[in-house]
């Protein structure tokens, strides 16, 4: 039996029809990277993300307290597996694409963000996206559909993916600090959740200019 071929542009169409919840936010990335290179098959990516997942569930316990679940799944993905941020080359447009950076274990923060999410919620957890001013963050919190939360613990820990670590508030704040150059003062909504839609508009918007600065019209263009 053939497999029906990969149309990123219909199957993205069709996913911004419904409702934000009902978004497949991973395979709405790899539409976004079949867009630009229409010989893509998702399936190796699903397939590294699925050994990603079954590492995960292997080490890690979610019945322990929710800090050191999100210790253990940055130390995992960061430390034992080496998805970490590209500093050397932040804007090569690879850093965006989600089997790229499956593939090289190297992006950029919003990127990056996309692997936690998949582990995370193969894992159990609830993992959304929090667009934080110049630095794509997350949250994880427990689902409580799934998971048993004690009353004691933290309902949400936050997570930088670029860096691999479990961020404090202050750490938040020294983040805007430097990536606003001491020009953003903190605010608490900052660290809001932001729904599935306005993620994909972010990794749109990143390889949109990513393309116009390197004058490269064209793709500019398949990506509005």
């Amino acid at each position: 039996m053939n497999t029906p071929a990969f149309e990123p542009k219909v199957e993205f169409a069709a996913m911004l029809e419904g409702s934000d919840e009902a978004i497949d936010l991973i395979r709405a990335a790899f539409c976004i990277a079949g867009e630009h290179n229409p010989e893509l098959d998702p399936e190796d990516s699903y397939q590294r993300l699925e050994k990603l997942a079954d590492r995960a569930c292997l080490q890690i316990d979610t019945t322990q307290n929710l800090t050191d679940i999100a210790n253990k799944l940055c130390h995992l993905l960061y430390r034992q597996v080496g998805f970490c941020g590209d500093s050397k080359d932040y804007y090569n447009p690879d850093n965006s694409y989600l089997n790229r950076v499956l593939e090289t274990r190297r992006g950029i923060p919003i990127s990056l963000a996309l692997v936690y999410i998949a582990v995370g919620e193969a894992l159990g957890l609830r993992v959304d996206g929090i667009g934080f001013p110049g630095h794509f963050l997350l949250s994880v919190s427990l689902n409580k559909d799934a998971i048993s939360q004690s009353d004691d613990q933290a309902e949400s820990v936050i997570i930088d993916p670029y860096s691999g670590q479990v961020l404090s508030i202050n750490d938040c704040k020294d983040l805007l600090a430097v990536s606003s150059g001491n020009a953003l003062p903190f605010k608490p909504e900052y660290l809001a959740a932001i729904d599935k839609r306005a993620i994909l508009r972010r990794m749109l918007a990143n390889l949109k200019a990513i393309y116009i600065n390197k004058a490269d019209y064209p793709q500019a263009l398949s990506l509005c």
